[in-house]
């Protein structure tokens, strides 16, 4: 049975592992992604919150190459 495509709703938040899941990579991508300011999130509560208008931004920048490959170049994009 094929993976089912999820689509990024632009004003719904996302944790990270949900992230990580939407995207089809590993959660350690959306921590170091964030971390490295590439991926922008805030902190709520116990862990952090993505806006899914930044994972659409997020991942429209990793068109070429890995999503790791590309978190060394990419500047940090601000939507929230």
């Amino acid at each position: 049975m094929p993976d089912q495509i999820v689509p990024i709703i632009p004003n719904a938040v996302y944790k990270p592992r949900e992230a990580a899941a939407v995207l089809r990579v590993d959660k350690s991508v959306i921590y170091q992604a964030i971390k490295s300011g590439k991926l922008e999130s805030r902190e709520i509560g116990r862990g952090y919150k993505i806006l899914g208008e930044s994972l659409l931004f997020f991942a429209g920048s990793q068109t070429y190459g890995s999503a790791q490959e590309k978190l060394e170049d990419k500047p940090a994009h601000s939507p929230i």
